[in-house]
């Protein structure tokens, strides 16, 4: 199968590694793939050198038209059989590419917009339940044009219980090895609902000794940044706090922890609560979005309430107490990501999407 790959993200974020990790896997079974991305992006740096693939940079301009012919006729040179596409610009890119080419156009959607371009492509794929159910109901796609695969991860790079990972992150963050270290790994944005487990950490300071929170991730809105800083400070726990900014070494950081968090608001489909599961982390996460649907093995992540300090809290402490219940949900856990979310297992499922756009379009069927 020859693929054209396109993606429209500049830096490092969770759809340019989907994509990426999906681009890699593609071009390891053989298939003909062209990466269609921004000069100087993080996924062009990545995949550079990865054999099999063929980076191509673009800007992915619409007009003037020269940036779309130019890709238009590298398209019917390498014969590409399917464009697929993630994020707008990528995905509206692809749309022209496809009226000018007449070759079929298969979108992700990694989140929750109206937007015309859906109603053009060929065929849409969803990375959660949830995410199909919102297309379906306010872009108004038909069910037969979207599929659910969920997101994934690469498990190789995740393996629980490495000791010496977890001796040398807490060494570097001067914490001691009996010190109970809860995490969370998320970019500052309201939804991410980071000020709830502020907001729950008094209560957990007066239960548990030596507690320390761990909170790794871009400043990506930075009024909302201050917010949580400033609730930190009102409540008196700004040292209980450890701020450790954008990491590039998650897979040895979650060996460090005790507990991951997730206390969104609103998720498409939580990739860093799989990578923690995969890493043997027990998980405790607010049931919204697509999150429950990483419990695709009952019991393999302990959902809550979403907005609600006190249950934060309470499931904290439960799980503080309860040392084997720690260790079965993180076993669980690992469990369900290789056997469900692995980028080989779906990405079997996505080269069936492949397989049926390519032969609809080729028997004539829209």
């Amino acid at each position: 199968m020859r693929i054209m790959e396109v993606v429209s993200a500049r830096d490092i974020n969770g759809v340019s590694v989907h994509c990426f990790l999906l681009t890699c896997e593609l071009a390891k079974r053989g298939h003909d793939v062209i990466l269609l991305c921004r000069p100087g992006s993080w996924i062009a740096e990545q995949a550079a050198d990865t054999p099999g693939i063929t980076v191509e940079a673009s800007n992915l301009e619409r007009w003037p038209l020269r940036e779309l012919r130019r890709m238009a006729d590298i398209a019917r040179v390498r014969q590409i059989d399917v464009i697929h596409t993630h994020m707008t610009r990528a995905h509206n890119f692809g749309i022209f590419l496809q009226k000018i080419t007449g070759i079929p156009c298969i979108q992700t959607a990694h989140s929750h917009k109206v937007n015309p371009h859906w109603w053009l492509a060929d065929h849409i794929i969803a990375v959660s339940d949830v995410t199909r159910t919102y297309h379906l109901r306010y872009n108004r796609i038909s069910p037969h044009k979207i599929d659910t695969v969920h997101g994934f991860i690469d498990t190789s790079r995740f393996t629980p219980q490495q000791q010496d990972a977890r001796n040398a992150v807490r060494t570097s963050l001067e914490i001691s090895d009996d010190c109970f270290l809860l995490g969370v790994i998320s970019d500052y944005l309201p939804r991410k609902g980071q000020i709830y487990l502020i907001q729950a950490l008094p209560k957990l300071i007066q239960t548990i000794p030596g507690i320390r929170l761990a909170m790794a991730g871009s400043i990506r809105t930075p009024a909302y940044y201050s917010k949580v800083r400033a609730s930190a400070k009102e409540l008196g726990v700004e040292e209980y706090i450890l701020w450790l900014g954008q990491r590039r070494d998650i897979p040895d950081l979650l060996q460090a922890l005790d507990l991951y968090l997730l206390v969104s608001l609103d998720e498409m489909f939580p990739v860093g609560a799989l990578e923690a599961m995969a890493a043997g982390r027990p998980v405790i996460a607010t049931s919204v979005g697509g999150t429950p649907e990483c419990n695709a093995v009952p019991n393999s992540i302990y959902l809550i309430p979403p907005a609600s300090p006190d249950s934060i809290a309470e499931a904290v402490l439960k799980l503080y107490s309860d040392k084997m219940q720690r260790e079965a949900l993180g076993r669980k856990g690992a469990e369900t990501v290789r056997d469900h979310f692995s980028v080989e297992r779906q990405t079997d499922c996505i080269e069936n999407v492949f397989t049926k756009v390519i032969s609809s379009r080729k028997g004539g069927i829209s």
